[in-house]
């Protein structure tokens, strides 16, 4: 599963990422506020990026799957089974019109049984997003609101030593092809299989992690256990 993740980006790191490698025109109000996320948590506020009419757009979204069914609001869910593309009607609408992107560039995973937490990203910092599905409705003040989960997969083998599932991790060019929607139900395996286990990397960091309002580059720091050296 995906829990926790970050984006690491700075500001001008962001900006050049989207404007030069993405080629989308940022609307910069958007993301005046915008400041890295060493700690982004459920229920907060994410960066996407959809496809409109052929043209790729920058964003804001609540981290939470809402598909509202008769007026009434569901329990958020965070992760969507990839395996259940296609199959699962709650999500076929998002599969059909809503598929997404988040920009992240590194999540954490929680060993389950010793709890100790790993960071896992992309060796050499290399780019990627998490393929995601959202649900946008209208609350009750008529306010428009956006809300998205990231799909995981089965866990290969960079992480299922630590956990059973990952999220769908893909890079530049396989993300735009999710985003198109002449992709169909059986030709987007080879998307979200499309980043190789070989390419990620982990270390373990501090349970500093475990505490949502703890959002600084300590976070990020490894961890090295110094009782594990005391004989």
């Amino acid at each position: 599963m995906c829990g926790r993740f970050t984006v690491s980006y700075s500001y001008d790191e962001l900006l050049k990422f989207l404007e030069e490698d993405l080629e989308i025109e940022v609307d910069y109000d958007l993301i005046s506020d915008y400041s890295e996320n060493y700690n982004v948590a459920p229920s907060n506020e994410i960066l996407i990026i959809t496809k409109v009419r052929d043209k790729y757009l920058l964003s804001k979204s609540k981290w939470g799957y809402i598909n509202i069914r008769n007026n009434e609001i569901p329990k958020t869910i965070i992760n969507i089974r990839s395996e259940k593309l296609g199959k699962n009607k709650i999500y076929q609408n998002s599969f059909r019109n809503n598929r997404s992107l988040v920009i992240a560039d590194g999540f954490y995973e929680w060993d389950k049984s010793s709890k100790d937490v790993y960071y896992f990203h992309l060796k050499e910092k290399q780019k990627f997003f998490f393929l995601s599905l959202s649900s946008d409705y209208f609350d009750s003040n008529n306010e428009f609101v956006s809300t998205s989960a990231i799909l995981t997969k089965e866990a290969d083998d960079s992480i299922k030593e630590i956990h059973n599932r990952m999220p769908v991790m893909v890079n530049i060019k396989d993300a735009l092809k999710w985003l198109d929607f002449n992709y169909a139900k059986d030709d987007i395996k080879p998307i979200i299989n499309s980043i190789n286990h070989t390419e990620i990397t982990k270390y373990q960091v501090s349970k500093y992690v475990n505490k949502v309002s703890n959002n600084s580059i300590e976070c990020l720091k490894e961890y090295k256990d110094v009782n594990l050296f005391n004989i």
